[in-house]
């Protein structure tokens, strides 16, 4: 989950950078709507830096540090501000549409709608996730834990089985004796059955 976090980061901060790079000429026939839309460069920032937060907190609980590192109120310090950033961004794409933006800066707008597709379908993937991990249903949750617990019997017989096996096939054979001639003799046990 963190190295997806890492990577999709990386290509939202890549993608702002090429979103953001380019320079709009104002000479647009409605400078009003071009002004009103540049709210929209401002929420694509904010989302560059949300996305450089979110791959510092992935790298940092990739390698551990989260538990040295991040205490309670700097986790939730993020959730506000991924929050705070999420409804801006949202509140700014729909006030955009009033003024037009998706014509005069097309690709500040369909970026913006972009960004919060993916907050939202990350979310979704998230709250799916943890709902399967720790909110599960208890009839379902104790069948997987018979089934696992007869999976386990079957391979700890199995591997007693494999075990009994080469014992007996180390019964079977004796040490080798070294003969007059320097060659060795290797006798076998007759095993009763």
């Amino acid at each position: 989950m963190n190295v997806f976090n890492i990577l999709s980061s990386l290509a939202m901060c890549a993608g702002s950078v090429l979103i953001l790079g380019e320079d709009k000429d104002d000479d647009t026939a409605d400078l009003i709507a071009f002004k009103e839309c540049q709210s929209m460069k401002v929420v694509c920032w904010a989302l560059f830096a949300l996305h450089v937060c979110n791959f510092l907190f992935g790298s940092m609980a990739l390698c551990g540090l989260e538990k040295r590192i991040c205490n309670n109120y700097m986790l939730i310090a993020l959730m506000i501000f991924d929050a705070v950033v999420l409804i801006w961004s949202q509140t700014t794409y729909f006030q955009s549409q009033s003024y037009n933006c998706n014509v005069v800066m097309p690709d500040y707008y369909f970026w913006l709608m972009g960004e919060i597709l993916y907050f939202y379908c990350l979310m979704a993937f998230i709250v799916c996730y943890f709902f399967r991990q720790f909110c599960q249903d208890p009839t379902i949750e104790k069948e997987e834990k018979a089934e696992d617990a007869k999976e386990l019997a079957e391979e700890m017989a199995d591997d007693a089985n494999t075990a009994d096996n080469e014992k007996a096939l180390l019964n079977n054979i004796d040490t080798p004796t070294p003969t007059p001639g320097g060659k060795e003799d290797v006798k076998e046990k007759k095993t009763k059955k």
